[in-house]
């Protein structure tokens, strides 16, 4: 007995529903519209309409509409018929049962609820893409950020500190500290040759001076001979002294202008292959983030 109840239930709720309908029905077809919009009103009138059959609820907003549009309360109708057109958008009135008045009314209001989707679904769409556009900025700020830190993390910084008097060395020392190898080689060979050179004449002169102390004085070709290459020894000891000097000083002038009291410099350094890996992205409500 008890399932027998509550099977006849609904069709209790139902068939009181539809009489409900018919009778409000019967109201709007014989022009009794203020009677209509009454039973109407009281049936889904409310926020919450009191009928629980979909196809009765439409049924029911349509007629209630077209009847406070028959008795002047335009506002009311149309915001009847859009509460019918939200729950079905694409719902159609058949032309034979309305009259052209209700009909222009309705698809006013319809085009104003299909013109306000389609700039709901645009402005959807626009943030869809502009979230899309966020995802693809973040993830190119995140691979950015892992190539820095990637570079930070694969070079040791070494800062050496230079000194004024390594710069007024000879030699290329000062070049060799600037880190310039090419002129420091330059300067220093260059300098070697020219010093060695200098030394060389020296040596070869005072030899001959030797020499020309033991010889004897009558010998005068060998007295020509001898100072001949005593001034080719001397002036080539002097002219070497003097390029050597003025290579010098061109170099510790060079190192002291180009001086820098700090010299930085990089040296690699192993990094494990998974930090390289560009991080996931994850995209949630309160935005965009980088989960490492």
């Amino acid at each position: 007995m008890a399932w027998l109840v509550v099977g006849l239930v609904p069709s209790v709720v139902a068939a009181n529903e539809f009489d409900e309908f018919q009778k409000a029905r019967s109201a709007y077809e014989v022009a009794s519209y203020e009677l209509s919009a009454k039973l109407f009103g009281a049936l889904v009138g409310g926020e919450v309409p009191r009928l629980q059959n979909r196809s009765l609820v439409l049924e029911s907003l349509k007629y209630l509409g077209a009847s406070l549009l028959f008795m002047g309360e335009t506002g009311r109708a149309e915001n009847t018929f859009e509460r019918l057109l939200r729950m079905e958008i694409d719902y159609v009135l058949d032309p034979l049962a309305f009259p052209q008045e209700v009909q222009v009314a309705f698809a006013r209001v319809k085009g104003r609820l299909q013109s306000a989707l389609v700039e709901k679904r645009q402005a959807e769409q626009e943030r869809e893409q502009a979230r899309e556009a966020a995802v693809v900025h973040e993830r190119e700020r995140a691979r950015a950020r892992q190539a820095r830190l990637l570079k930070l993390a694969s070079t040791t910084r070494i800062e050496e500190q230079r000194s004024r008097l390594v710069a007024m060395v000879p030699f290329g020392a000062g070049q060799f500290q600037n880190g310039d190898k090419e002129l420091g080689f330059l300067l220093a060979a260059s300098q070697v040759v020219a010093l060695g050179v200098s030394i060389t004449g020296y040596v070869l002169y005072e030899q001959l001076r030797a020499e020309a102390r033991l010889a004897s004085p009558l010998d005068n070709t060998s007295l020509e001979e001898n100072e001949s290459k005593e001034d080719l020894y001397r002036n080539t000891n002097r002219i070497s002294m003097v390029v050597f000097a003025a290579l010098a000083i061109a170099g510790v002038v060079d190192a002291q202008l180009r001086f820098q009291p700090t010299r930085v410099t990089e040296r690699p350094r192993n990094i494990d292959p998974e930090l390289r890996k560009t991080p996931p992205l994850e995209v949630g409500l309160d935005g965009i983030r980088v989960r490492f």
